[in-house]
């Protein structure tokens, strides 16, 4: 939204200018990519939009270019994933840079206070994402969770009955 109303107008009719018009649908199509690749990282189930036939279709659908097609491809290689940025952060880079190419030619009306907070919801969408891998790796089934209450709240209930040989009726 802070996107759109920065973005270039044409002074007699107040719409956008062609140039911020081709901008600001970059930056949304970049945005669905970051979120479609971003979800699947995280969902078994829509992992095989990460693989490079998921990608390729996604490339027949018009959902990414070509030029981000090959760029995507070998990150998700069995060979090359240890090594590159998991592809999800790859493009809220090009989220990122689309914003900074827009005030370098003058699309966007980026003042210092704006661009900081565009810096800072970027950084912080990033560590977000971060997060929601930790939080679906840390979680415990609930029968587990169970279980270890029961056998603590069992072993608490005899720890008297088991200390009665030691300490007697009022040690």
């Amino acid at each position: 939204m802070i996107v759109a109303t920065r973005a270039e107008r044409d002074p007699e009719t107040s719409h956008y200018t062609p140039r911020a018009k081709k901008l600001l649908e970059e930056i949304a199509s970049d945005i669905r990519l970051f979120n479609i690749i971003a979800w699947s990282y995280f969902s078994a189930k829509f992992s095989i939009l990460q693989t490079p036939k998921g990608l390729s279709r996604m490339l027949s659908r018009g959902i990414m270019t070509r030029a981000q097609y090959k760029i995507l491809v070998p990150q998700n290689s069995k060979t090359n994933r240890g090594s590159s940025p998991e592809p999800q952060y790859t493009t809220l880079q090009w989220i990122y840079l689309r914003l900074l190419k827009g005030r370098n030619d003058g699309i966007l009306a980026l003042t210092a206070p704006v661009e900081t907070a565009f810096t800072t919801k970027i950084l912080e969408l990033r560590k977000n994402m971060s997060n929601i891998r930790d939080n679906l790796d840390g979680k415990m089934p609930l029968a587990y969770v169970h279980l270890v209450q029961s056998l603590v709240d069992f072993f608490l209930a005899l720890s008297p009955f088991a200390l009665y040989p030691e300490l007697g009726m009022w040690r």
